[in-house]
């Protein structure tokens, strides 16, 4: 007679054939075995926490690794192979929890166990050994003595370490933990496939940044370093990292050849070199696999929920893949004919796969950019920018890109301000080194009148992207609103080193005409023209109506001549009106500003220049119009 099961037993028995019967299936975790349970997650989770002291994630990994065992011993296929029967999305994370759990790695599993050792005890995972009580108070005293001396030894050594040593070994154990990812190179024969090389670098930068230990410089600032002539070393002090890491891409018939080397840029050598070859559509185990190994090797770790992200595939389309990294491609570039391409490129990938999250992510961000640079109407692009972005994160809410999407339209659109940090939070809970989240936080400081957080922001921002000239033209403007005349020109003099030749100019001559110091301003005045290609008797004219009318009249001039242009910058001829002191013009151009949705508008309750205005009726009547009174995040 077959005993009857209790019912904790049924339940594991249940539990343990609807793994089985959805083994191959990678996707299928905790909610599914749930689901198919009849049971709530939590539920789930404390019964099988009072039953076997497992959590869910534990449960169907065992089972896995045993069902992997077996395979190995019957010599099924290689590690791979049994990696990916089994439901390990890479064999790299297959490989070092199997090793954890019965502790060698799967490699051996065929000469560990010979013929005569039986089933059972090769699938029996490494237990602790319990020492017999005798041994168990001796090995407590030791330890107690043991402990005692460390101690005793450890503060004395304290003690004589001063603050400075502290800060050094701090600095040093953070140093090591930062990198930066070089462009790839594309050896394949179709200069063309340059988007696929590319597009690898980005998907390991995006994995790595997901690990909070580590600092990952952006790919905006690496981009700089394409066809450098510049050593590692030189590269790494640049970003201010301790680790480089250089990769080449070859796509051919089907298959992709990567090759990758991790470099330790303080000593110039390296410590880890693999060659990849895979047919293409193991390109996203390729992806998390490189990523993991670098984790690895750098000491970082992350949450099994992360992991988990970084081996689900964002599409199982491969073509839908190949439009997506397209479309990736063309938007970095940042021209309006390239964002159009961009736009083109996702929209086909989301026709081939409707359900590719990153694919409608990705056109939320070409939506949100082009509605704030004015290449669309804004208004109706930030509603799109919007519902596309909504629609990513139904399909995946990890989406670092689709939270701060939805905070920046939150932010810029809608003036909903407490929304927007909601989400530029969310979206860095995500993605802890994603420099825009910081950049939009920083933002959102500034525009709440709230400058040495602002800055804060924009400091961590500029950490992972060093060589962004935009950021630090904005920490100039905002160390000017903040009273510190002095730094805010020198961060502006770095944005001009970095490549900027036209807004720091501009920033400089306002600054400069803001302190008096009018010889200055109009040096700067004068490169901002030459650079945006203005006729040299432009100038010449300003300068003349300085030298013999004295400054109003050529900042009259300057104003006649930019409401020429067929884009109007409205908010910087608002602060040339209070240059001149005229209040009614300069509040017109501000609700101009307003009407137009012009981005800078949003930041008037923390501007010096217009600090004079604070009581003026129709200044405050814009302020309650952008839902700025009294706001504190």
């Amino acid at each position: 007679m077959t005993p009857q099961l209790s019912m904790d037993e049924a339940l594991v028995k249940k539990l343990t054939e609807l793994v089985e019967e959805n083994i191959k299936d990678e996707n299928f975790g905790v909610k599914d075995l749930a689901g198919q349970a009849s049971l709530s997650r939590s539920q789930l989770h404390r019964k099988l926490k009072a039953i076997r002291n497992q959590s869910i994630s534990q449960f169907i990994r065992e089972i896995r690794l045993k069902h992997a065992m077996n395979m190995l011993q019957n010599n099924a296929g290689t590690v791979a192979d049994v990696a990916y029967d089994v439901g390990f999305k890479s064999p790299t994370y297959f490989n070092r929890c199997f090793r954890n759990y019965y502790g060698f790695p799967p490699g051996e599993a065929r000469q560990k166990y010979s013929s005569e050792t039986s089933s059972e005890e090769a699938m029996t995972p490494l237990k602790p050994i319990h020492p017999n009580k005798q041994n168990l108070i001796t090995t407590v005293v030791v330890l107690f003595i043991f402990v005692v001396i460390t101690m005793i030894v450890s503060i004395t050594l304290l003690n004589n370490d001063n603050k400075n040593n502290e800060r050094s070994t701090t600095n040093t154990i953070s140093a090591n933990k930062s990198i930066a990812i070089l462009p790839f190179r594309n050896l394949s024969q179709e200069i063309e496939n340059q988007y696929f090389a590319d597009g690898m670098q980005e998907e390991i930068l995006n994995h790595l940044s997901k690990f909070k230990d580590l600092k990952v410089i952006s790919r905006t600032s690496s981009e700089k370093y394409r066809n450098t002539n510049k050593t590692i070393p030189e590269i790494a002090a640049e970003l201010g990292v301790s680790y480089i890491l250089e990769g080449s891409v070859q796509k051919q018939n089907g298959s992709v050849k990567v090759f990758i080397q991790l470099i330790d840029a303080l000593k110039d050598n390296q410590i880890w070199t693999q060659n990849y070859l895979r047919d293409m559509q193991y390109i996203f185990e390729v992806q998390s696999e490189i990523s993991l190994n670098i984790a690895q090797h750098l000491r970082s770790t992350i949450s099994e929920t992360k992991e988990e992200i970084i081996q689900k595939p964002p599409t199982r389309n491969m073509k839908a893949y190949n439009l997506y990294l397209q479309g990736r491609y063309f938007w970095n570039k940042h021209t309006q004919e390239d964002f159009k391409l961009s736009l083109s490129y996702y929209q086909q990938a989301i026709e081939l796969d409707p359900d590719f999250a990153l694919a409608f992510a990705g056109l939320a961000d070409v939506f949100f950019s082009a509605s704030r640079m004015n290449w669309y109407p804004p208004e109706e692009g930030y509603a799109i920018a919007k519902d596309l972005a909504e629609k990513a994160l139904r399909l995946d809410s990890t989406l670092a890109e689709a939270h701060a999407t939805l905070g920046a339209v939150a932010c810029w659109n809608e003036m909903n301000w407490h929304k927007a940090k909601e989400e530029i939070n969310q979206s860095l809970q995500l993605n802890p080194n994603y420099a825009t989240g910081y950049f939009f936080n920083a933002q959102l400081m500034e525009i709440t009148n709230q400058l040495p957080q602002a800055i804060e922001h924009l400091n961590k921002a500029i950490e992972l992207e060093p060589l962004s000239p935009m950021m630090y033209c904005l920490k100039g403007r905002y160390l000017f609103n903040d009273g510190d005349f002095s730094n805010a020109i020198k961060e502006i003099r770095r944005s001009i080193e970095l490549g900027d030749k036209t807004s720091a100019h501009i920033e400089l001559f306002l600054i400069y005409l803001y302190i008096d110091n009018h010889s200055e301003a109009f040096n700067e005045l004068e490169k901002y023209l030459t650079n945006i290609g203005a006729n040299p008797s432009l100038f010449e004219e300003i300068k003349t109506n300085y030298i013999t009318e004295g400054l109003h009249r050529a900042i009259h001039r300057l104003i006649q001549e930019e409401e020429k242009q067929d884009v109007v910058n409205s908010y910087f001829i608002a602060k040339l009106f209070i240059l001149l002191e005229n209040q009614e013009r300069a509040i017109d151009w501000l609700e101009n500003c307003y009407n137009d949705k012009v981005s800078f508008i949003y930041g008037i309750n923390s501007d010096r220049f217009f600090k004079s205005l604070k009581n003026n009726p129709r200044f405050i009547a814009l302020i309650d119009q952008l839902n700025l009174v009294d706001q504190q995040l």
